[in-house]
């Protein structure tokens, strides 16, 4: 294999496929880079740690032998960011051995059986789904946190991507919380196969998956703010996200979680003893202020709120100490007094993409629903503790 690839494309590309290889771990090949080369001067660097997988292809400066090649990923991603010249030239021989060249600057790598690599199988996509960056960006953001860590809990430690009508929405949920971001897609188009359908019955049919939340964080920290469209390609076993990028295309590759998610609709409460319409930043503020007495979530003392008259006093008692703080908010209904866990409430405020919220309480023992004060992008459902 030998090709020659202008240098700022070539640390693109190696940037980005690296942070999928694994690290710390006694299988050396899962900490490679898999590099193809093809007549067509296109190369493909990928990375596998069995969990995600994420593979970019460029177009080289020329290809003038095709083949394949692995090379350790720290050293290939130490090595080009130290890169000055305008071009790279990489050569790897049949028995692995890589010769890199940048400049005045020379090196000889050992490298790896490249035929020991796991490349990605190949999608079947049952169905695909194209989605601005910007808003399965925010979808990941509105959603992940409210996943199980647990892994007794396999399905919920995953997020459902949804899609229904005009609508995408990504809802997770770990049985003390939940969380529902959605935005409407009024020009995306569900495509079976991989070929857009144009009739409405089909691009209105519902469909759903369940992708760990790790993987989809993973995904939106790789990827750069205000990127291109992404097409989400889903197979019985994997989903891979695709963007073109101004340096090549990127495609990231996990595995979906099978088996019955729990229905997120019947987690939302219905009757509403005290409504709360609040300043979201107002409100956060005054959380993390009352909250600072708790060091730690060993210390199980609960968040307490008493809701009524002109807004929300909360107060919070730990063995660091004490403090109170003071929100101003409309109040409908009958006044309330209610503890939360502190950090399942900030977080969902926090996440709240909205000025102001509206707070549906159905009781002191009933979880309470948090919604924007106008329109329904996004519901978050958060289980009090008693005090």
């Amino acid at each position: 294999m030998k090709f020659v690839c202008e240098r700022d494309i070539f640390q693109t590309a190696v940037g980005t496929a690296i942070k999928a290889a694994a690290t710390g771990t006694l299988a050396q090949i899962t900490s490679a880079v898999h590099i193809t080369a093809r007549k067509d001067k296109t190369i493909t660097l990928t990375c596998n740690n069995l969990e995600i997988s994420i593979d970019y292809t460029v177009e080289a400066s020329g290809v003038s032998k095709e083949g394949t090649g692995a090379i350790p990923a720290k050293i290939l991603g130490d090595m080009v960011r130290k890169f000055t010249a305008d071009n790279v030239t990489v050569q790897c021989d049949d028995k692995h051995n890589f010769t890199i060249d940048c400049g005045k600057a020379h090196f000889e790598i050992n490298g790896l059986d490249p035929a020991e690599f796991a490349l990605p199988s190949e999608i079947a996509p049952e169905y695909s789904i194209s989605v601005k960056g910007e808003t399965l960006r925010e979808l990941i953001r509105g959603s992940t946190f409210a996943a199980s860590t647990s892994e007794s809990r396999v399905m919920l430690t995953g997020c459902m991507l949804e899609r229904d009508g005009k609508f995408i929405r990504m809802v997770a949920l770990d049985g003390y919380r939940m969380a529902m971001r959605q935005f409407a897609l009024e020009s995306a188009a569900t495509k079976k196969g991989g070929k857009a359908e144009k009739d409405k019955k089909i691009s209105s049919e519902k469909t759903a998956v369940v992708i760990p939340a790790k993987a989809l964080n993973d995904f939106s920290r790789f990827t750069s703010e205000g990127e291109n469209d992404v097409e989400i390609s889903v197979s019985r076993s994997h989903a891979a996200f695709e963007i073109q990028a101004e340096t090549g295309k990127m495609r990231f590759i996990s595995r979906v979680l099978n088996g019955e998610f729990m229905d997120y609709t019947r987690t939302l409460p219905n009757e509403n003893e005290c409504g709360v319409t609040v300043e979201t930043s107002a409100l956060i503020r005054a959380l993390e202020r009352t909250t600072l007495v708790i060091a730690s979530d060993q210390m199980r003392s609960p968040l307490r709120m008493n809701i009524g008259g002109d807004g929300i006093h909360m107060s919070c008692a730990t063995i660091a100490g004490k403090a109170e703080d003071h929100v101003q908010a409309e109040i409908s209904g009958n006044p309330l007094e209610i503890g939360f866990n502190h950090r399942f409430l900030i977080e969902a405020v926090r996440n709240a993409d909205a000025e102001k919220i509206h707070i549906q309480f159905a009781g002191s023992v009933r979880p309470c629903l948090i919604q924007p004060a106008e329109g329904d992008d996004f519901k978050y459902v958060v289980l009090p503790v008693r005090l």
